[in-house]
């Protein structure tokens, strides 16, 4: 029986002490400091589910997302807002900040770097002009993004920037890139159609790669080169229109078989292909029909 109390009596003290540990941790927790500096010059406090740079300073770069100084809070973060003056996202500012919606991105921002936006939430999100680089990986595996408009200050879409976003349905693609990376947007699931504009001159290889759902590929007049497999696994893709005032140069395999439709426009001193691969492993017989400003090439099957 005596056994019995001080088993009892002992229970009740560590049970006690139990729930005023956690209480401690608790409380500790809550007192996690909600701000702090993220660069030279550079500070970040959190409010209401609101991450606020303030500063004129470079941000710092993060060999690894852990490292991010609110990494305590990300499930709290929702929304981004970097106020005028700060000029850069450093690599990894808010990869895996997986319940971010929403980012404000300044006109003082020139430069993005690498995995910055990678696996968030992100829905939307535009590019000002002012940015002139954005590096790789940028998007890579976002889960929510559906539009993205990019600025006519960034001259590269640098490989892997869109690869693996399932949910990006429309892509405004400014007047100054004039190189699309590779696997930039590889693995784009929803997207249907793409206009490059007149600017870009090159496609990487596997820059659209296995975009199921892409039906519509529009190609501007500066095009001078397409890698390998730029488009294999477009199974959807139907029509193909490449505006070329020179003739550009095809990897091989750079369009699915599946496509119905193709036509090369070209200024008048476009030459022939004679017969080609580029489209799969089919032959295709080009011939160039001239009017009086720019001519059509016609691919029909090669029997």
């Amino acid at each position: 029986m005596i056994m019995g109390k001080n088993y009892q009596l002992n229970f009740r003290k560590t049970k006690s002490l139990l729930l005023s540990l956690m209480m401690l941790l608790a409380t500790a927790a809550t007192g996690l400091a909600q701000s702090g500096t993220c660069g030279s010059n550079l500070t970040w406090t959190l409010s209401n589910k609101t991450l606020t740079i303030t500063g004129t300073g470079q941000m710092d770069n993060y060999a690894h997302y852990l490292n991010q100084p609110w990494r305590a809070f990300e499930s709290s973060i929702h929304h981004v807002v970097l106020t005028e003056g700060v000029p850069s996202l450093g690599d990894r500012a808010f990869q895996g900040c997986y319940s971010l919606k929403s980012v404000i991105i300044p006109n003082s921002v020139t430069s993005i770097g690498k995995y910055a936006f990678g696996h968030t939430a992100i829905e939307s999100i535009v590019i000002p002009d002012n940015v002139t680089y954005m590096s790789s990986h940028v998007f890579y595996r976002n889960s929510a993004l559906k539009s993205v408009t990019i600025g006519n200050g960034i001259k590269s879409i640098e490989g892997w920037t869109f690869c693996q976003v399932p949910t990006l349905t429309s892509v405004t693609i400014g007047s100054s890139v004039t190189n699309i990376g590779q696997s930039a947007f590889f693995q784009c699931g929803s997207l249907t159609s793409i206009v490059i504009p007149d600017n870009v001159t090159s496609i990487g290889v596997t820059a659209f790669q296995e975009c199921t759902k892409l039906d519509s590929v529009v190609i501007g007049r500066g095009i001078s080169s397409i890698g390998n497999n730029a488009f294999t696994g477009c199974t959807g893709l139907d029509y193909v229109a490449i505006k070329a005032d020179k003739r550009p140069t095809f990897g091989t395999n750079v369009f699915p078989n599946n496509v119905s439709t193709m036509h090369v426009y070209c200024g008048k001193s476009f030459s022939p292909y004679g017969s080609v691969s580029f489209i799969g492993d089919l032959l295709y017989d080009i011939s160039v029909h001239s009017d009086s400003t720019m001519g059509s090439v016609e691919l029909t099957h090669k029997p």
